[in-house]
């Protein structure tokens, strides 16, 4: 979508605001899904967390996880764009 399109500066920044808050929400809830499902928890998203000791708690452990884990959790970004328009660029 183009400003225009969007209908101006108010909506284009109205939009943004709502695509980012929707994005926060999807990504909360998928990550409270991956602590509360057993399944989940165990075989994708706990490998996140054997990196919580002060020895291997590293800027690297941010990136620690696996595949699934963060394909999971980008879900929100792509599940938002059908709904929320917005420019390409941002």
């Amino acid at each position: 979508y183009t400003l225009e399109e969007v209908g101006g500066l108010f909506p284009y920044f109205f939009y943004t605001v709502v695509y980012f808050a929707l994005v926060e929400i999807g990504i909360y809830w998928m990550h409270r899904t991956l602590h509360t499902n057993k399944f989940l928890y165990k075989h994708i998203h706990m490998p996140h967390h054997a990196y919580s000791r002060p020895e291997t708690l590293t800027p690297w452990a941010s990136i620690a996880f696996h595949p699934i884990d963060g394909m999971l959790q980008a879900c929100p970004y792509v599940l938002c764009l059908p709904i929320i328009p917005c420019h390409y660029l941002t």
